[in-house]
């Protein structure tokens, strides 16, 4: 969901949640809009060396092939295509969820922020916020 719908959906939770884990890929895909340069490599350097581990993998050449056709290729598409409002996703970084936690979350404080996969160029990253 766009930026804005995260920032409602924050604010209606923040008095009804005493902690809130978020698991994300860290990728800068949800603001940039439909066309933008910003967009296109932001999309490229996200899910480039995702496809390119799937890729590495020693399964069957139609089995790679058929998780990133059917699994990352349609983010990637839809990234590409959709304008912000219809896309299927929409990843951010981590300073920006800590941007939207801290301006949404009325109460709540970081906890703590991990790691939790990492490979050339592609993280995916864990953060707890609570009151």
């Amino acid at each position: 969901m766009p930026w804005d719908d995260k920032a409602t959906h924050l604010r209606e939770m923040s008095g009804k949640v005493n902690h809130l884990l978020l698991m994300e890929m860290d990728g800068d895909n949800d603001t940039p809009q439909l066309g933008s340069p910003e967009l296109a490599v932001s999309v490229y350097q996200s899910y480039g060396p995702l496809i390119d581990a799937i890729f590495a993998h020693d399964a069957p050449i139609t089995v790679t092939q058929s998780c990133v056709d059917n699994f990352v290729m349609a983010e990637v598409i839809s990234f590409l295509t959709q304008p912000r409002g219809r896309r299927n996703d929409y990843h951010m970084l981590r300073g920006q969820w800590t941007r939207i936690f801290s301006e949404n979350l009325d109460g709540h404080h970081p906890r703590g922020e991990a790691t939790v996969l990492t490979s050339d160029g592609c993280e995916f990253f864990a953060c707890h916020w609570s009151r």
